[in-house]
């Protein structure tokens, strides 16, 4: 197995474990469908812009079985994502259809997003893993932890002194998972999905 930065070519293969990962938080907004592995890839294709090598895929039998996104500081996400165009050209391709989502769903994302960003404004600048995933099946050897440990190690060399993540409260596994790593519970954020236990590293 080897950890290395994704590429653009990967992306695809990233959205199907993603969805696969997160199949029930796509569908509180949607059904899962082609057309929304499109709005998932090009997301994907803002944060790999955004964050270079902290976005990094782990390689199993020629093919991508994981992935874990690290930011350094989230400013430049939000950053790129206007200064690049993103956010217009995400309009204007939701608004013709090219998602096949009507306005009303694409207001829910949207205030979801901002139950988390009234959440992030308020707490403290640190890096963040934001995302992290596993084909099934690969599950259980190892690899998610293999992936945390390279995206810590790429904060550490950034400078980053501390890591933060949120964390479903009924995914223990996962909890269990970054406690391991040292992360603590911090607080609590909430989304239109319910809440997020926070947990913090210090590196």
């Amino acid at each position: 197995m080897e950890i290395r930065p994704a590429t653009a070519a990967q992306l695809d293969e990233v959205v199907d474990i993603f969805a696969a990962a997160f199949y029930d938080s796509i569908s509180f907004f949607t059904p899962l469908n082609q057309k929304i592995k499109v709005a998932l890839k090009d997301f994907f294709k803002l944060l790999l812009s955004a964050f270079g090598p902290g976005f990094m895929v782990a390689i199993e039998d020629n093919q991508v079985a994981g992935y874990i996104v690290m930011a350094a500081d989230i400013r430049q996400l939000w950053l790129h994502a206007v200064l690049s165009g993103f956010i217009l050209k995400l309009a204007a391709k939701a608004i013709g259809g090219a998602y096949g989502v009507r306005l009303a769903t694409i207001y829910k994302i949207v205030q979801n997003k901002l139950y988390y960003m009234r959440f992030e404004v308020t707490t403290d600048h640190c890096g963040q893993l934001l995302s992290l995933g596993v084909t099934p099946k690969y599950q259980g050897r190892g690899m998610g932890r293999q992936l945390i440990t390279a995206g810590i190690n790429y904060l550490a060399a950034q400078k980053v002194n501390r890591i933060k993540l949120e964390v479903r409260p009924d995914n223990t596994a996962a909890a269990h998972l970054y406690a391991s790593f040292d992360f603590v519970p911090i607080g609590q954020a909430k989304d239109l999905q319910g809440q997020w236990i926070v947990m913090m590293k210090e590196i």
